[in-house]
């Protein structure tokens, strides 16, 4: 019996330690950074200290690994940052991989920046918990605190972070519209995924039009189920454009299943699915600028099912923006990996951030600070579950989308 008792508090040591050494990061942006451990074995270069760098550079961690083609991708992106700002910038790259991979990797390794070798994920875990999507980077600001983490594979995130840590990006100041705002909000569940779930596109587009009222938008317009029908939509679309003037403001947000399809030439058509066919979102943009002298259209997708062959949005993000000039889109995030989600509210933070953001925000809200917003709020929230969700935005223009005037 005794050892039966040891036996058992032993286990439950076990599993305590270990779940605590693989749980998520709590590391936030603004939080003083975790500087790099003594007692790692490091490669390429003598042990970095952030403590050090503090006053006098920036400190870019690149979380990679030995193989990873988003890593080699994003080996000369970093390597041009590190040759445009070799005075101001320090690099250290970490990884948990073993001695014989880095030693080769070494060898072809673009840039002259120390590799510290984190076998147990100690360091790493404080930073990207039990995230395993490479490469991954933090960027320590020269006050010693968390700027910014993300995917590397999100050149021009990384690229746009690096500069306002740095000091180059000024944060341009919101222009805010005269006009007067107009928004429509669009629903279809076209799967079953969230039949057991407390929410659907329904839910959400419900809570959305909830928040543009009120903000004090115009004409909210919402079709929701077998109502949204192309025919449906495209008139809802008309009567807007119709009354929109050049300086007023349409924010048209769709919550439902969105695929891309290539039509063969190298381009990317994003579409939505309505009740009765799919709706290419650069023929709504088209039909939108026909009828309209509006200039500020904003296109919010919440793309809420797997049942896609999406991989994930970044991958198509850059080219979706080609087929859409004339409006701003926002997409929500990478594709749901269902098994990581727990509850109802998984399922729907993205429309609840977005939704919080236009009402309780002033009118110096605009897509490009609404993105960042969410951006930093759903990597908050999802990082503890071993995701990174984040939503991407293209042929970003500055106006206003807060509330009403």
């Amino acid at each position: 019996m005794k050892n039966f008792v040891l036996y058992t508090i032993f286990v439950l040591v076990v599993v305590f330690v270990t779940a605590t050494s693989s749980s998520a990061s709590d590391l936030n942006i603004g939080d003083k950074a975790v500087d790099f451990p003594e007692g790692k074995e490091w490669f390429g270069g003598e042990r970095v200290s952030i403590e050090d760098n503090i006053g006098k550079k920036v400190t870019l961690i690149y979380f990679m690994k030995p193989g990873c083609g988003s890593c080699d991708k994003f080996a000369p992106h970093l390597y041009r940052l590190m040759l445009k700002n070799k005075d101001t910038l320090s690099v250290v790259g970490v990884t948990e991989f073993p001695t014989d991979k880095i030693e080769e990797y070494l060898q072809n390794k673009m840039g002259d920046y120390p590799i510290m070798q984190d076998l147990d994920r100690s360091f790493m875990n404080k930073y990207i918990g039990v995230i395993n999507k490479y490469p991954y980077v933090a960027i320590i600001g020269k006050d010693g605190k968390l700027a910014w983490y993300g995917r590397g594979k999100f050149h021009s995130h990384v690229t746009e972070e690096l500069d306002r840590a740095l000091g180059e990006t000024e944060v341009a100041a919101p222009v805010v519209s005269k006009g007067d705002k107009y928004a429509i909000a669009v629903g279809v569940d076209h799967t079953e995924l969230l039949a057991n779930s407390l929410v659907s596109p329904e839910n959400n587009v419900e809570l959305v039009a909830d928040s543009f009222k009120d903000a004090g938008y115009k004409g909210v317009g919402i079709l929701l189920g077998s109502e949204a029908t192309k025919e449906s939509f495209k008139k809802s679309i008309a009567d807007i454009a119709t009354q929109a003037g050049k300086d007023d403001t349409v924010v048209i947000y769709f919550s439902g299943e969105a695929n891309p399809t290539t039509p063969g030439d190298g381009s990317v058509q994003l579409n939505i699915y309505l009740a009765d066919s799919a709706l290419p979102v650069g023929e709504l943009v088209k039909d939108f600028k026909e009828q309209s002298e509006c200039e500020n259209l904003f296109v919010v997708i919440d793309a809420n099912t797997e049942n896609s062959s999406l991989k994930i949005w970044e991958d198509i993000a850059a080219d979706v923006g080609k087929g859409v000039d004339g409006a701003t889109v926002m997409l929500s995030a990478a594709r749901w990996d269902r098994s990581m989600l727990n509850d109802s509210k998984d399922h729907t933070i993205f429309s609840e951030m977005f939704a919080d953001n236009i009402t309780e925000s002033d009118c110096a809200l605009t897509p490009s600070i609404l993105w960042r917003d969410i951006r930093e709020s759903m990597s908050e929230w999802s990082r503890p579950k071993g995701i990174l969700q984040s939503p991407f935005i293209v042929n970003s223009k500055e106006f206003s989308i807060g509330k009403a005037n």
